[in-house]
């Protein structure tokens, strides 16, 4: 009885929704966190004694056989998922996890971490950086950005390139000695702070 309320307090305490299934796909217990996410998409919160794909019928047929690997295997599960819902695309990394009792996986524990705002920020980081590259691309004056030390161009402009005579590649190429011949020594001083 001890232990059982150890691990209710465990799940309760972590920040992610966490549901436990038993070997039917059976939900037996799901955290507030879990409960109080659900009812910001608008999904019912009658779920306990369902099955998972009762319960979540929005969610891909390939749920069941993920569970049936960790039941079968022992082994934790971890992928990411896409799942439309409430007219918005929710990305989510699900990890299930086996609770193995005499050597046998008896229940499963689903962690869901919401990953949207993430995924959503990578994708406008990854857009705003593509428009400076076009940016930078099609400006007539030679550009190039050094990291270091040890100091390497990381990205040259075509300008670049032909103020140097040299594909932009090659400039990527550059040794120190040869970063150090193409930059002003005012300006190669400053890089090395």
């Amino acid at each position: 009885r001890e232990s059982e309320e150890q691990y209710r307090s465990t799940l309760w305490a972590i920040g992610d929704a966490i549901h436990v299934i038993d070997t039917d796909h059976r939900i037996l217990l799901a955290n507030p966190y879990l409960e109080g996410w659900l009812e910001t998409l608008d999904v019912s919160l009658d779920f306990l004694g369902k099955r998972v794909d009762e319960a979540f019928p929005f969610l891909p047929e390939s749920i069941i056989d993920e569970y049936n690997d960790v039941f079968q295997t022992g082994e934790i599960f971890t992928n990411e998922e896409r799942t439309s819902l409430a007219g918005r695309e929710i990305v989510t990394e699900t990890t299930k996890i086996p609770i193995i009792r005499e050597r046998k996986v008896v229940q499963v524990v689903t962690i869901i971490r919401d990953v949207t705002e993430t995924k959503l920020a990578d994708q406008a980081l990854r857009d705003s950086e593509a428009k400076y590259k076009q940016l930078v691309e099609q400006y007539t004056q030679g550009v190039a950005i050094v990291r270091g030390p040890p100091l390497n161009i990381v990205f040259a402009n075509a300008a670049l390139g032909r103020v140097l005579d040299v594909e932009p590649d090659e400039i990527m190429a550059f040794s120190h000695d040869e970063i150090q011949g193409v930059i002003h020594p005012d300006d190669f001083n400053e890089i090395l702070k």
